[in-house]
């Protein structure tokens, strides 16, 4: 993130001596810190809150590309995201999106298919109240199954297992 929105810069081999490619700008004007998740055939996708306070999404066009699609608007859930997303790629392809309202209540949405330009469910709110953090920490188990660690409003920590 820096001057006139999002950029990227991609390692031009393998290897912790190898080159890099320059600076690139990719568009963007994220609220926040964006969060980064890869699809399966190894794109990133970079999804942020935009000064609406809604989500977008942006991702490469092809793996170590550095050119990259338009902005793929979101949404947010009722009363509109606050704070900064959290991105996961489950193990079936699809990403989720986990973020907070103004006030306070987690909610996710999923993409129904792997394609990163395809529908996408409609926003669910979790059933805890968050504190004003966003999530925690994100994990993947051995299976590849993504979770979500959130604190409530009683301090307590959750782990968030989305349906597949």
């Amino acid at each position: 993130m820096g001057n006139g929105g999002l950029w990227v810069r991609s390692q031009l081999g393998r290897g912790s001596s190898s080159d890099w490619g320059a600076w690139s700008q990719i568009g963007g004007r994220p609220v926040g810190d964006p969060a980064l998740t890869q699809l399966p055939d190894g794109r990133l996708v970079v999804v942020y809150r935009a000064p609406d306070n809604t989500l977008a999404a942006r991702w490469q066009n092809a793996p170590s590309a550095t050119s990259g699609s338009g902005e793929l608007p979101l949404g947010a859930p009722s009363g509109g995201a606050a704070g900064n997303p959290t991105a996961v790629l489950a193990q079936n392809g699809r990403r989720q999106l986990f973020v907070r309202t103004a006030q306070n209540l987690p909610f996710r949405r999923t993409a129904l298919t792997a394609d990163p330009s395809a529908a996408w469910a409609a926003w669910t709110r979790l059933d805890f109240s968050a504190v004003s953090q966003d999530a925690v920490a994100v994990r993947r188990d051995g299976a590849g199954t993504p979770s979500v660690f959130a604190v409530d409003g009683t301090r307590a920590l959750w782990e968030l297992v989305p349906g597949q």
